[in-house]
């Protein structure tokens, strides 16, 4: 079931990461799981109807501190 934000725009009309991208601003994918049960990363899980997630996306809006936090890497 992919989340819906509010009556007027749904994720995929957001700005949005996914995990490449956070892996762009030189966070390591074990820290990604880290930064999110600490709460400074906060990501949507997409389920397939079995209950599976099969993607994570992180939404700019909610995200804006670790954005902050780690710019993303020159040269990548």
């Amino acid at each position: 079931m992919i989340p819906v934000l509010d009556l007027d725009k749904e994720w995929w009309e957001e700005d949005h990461l996914d995990k490449y991208d956070i892996e762009d601003r030189g966070v390591h994918p074990s820290s990604i799981k880290k930064l999110r049960r600490e709460g400074g990363l906060v990501g949507r899980d997409l389920k397939d109807l079995s209950g599976h997630i099969y993607w994570t996306v992180y939404l700019v809006s909610e995200n804006e501190e670790f954005l902050k936090k780690y710019p993303k890497k020159s040269g990548l």
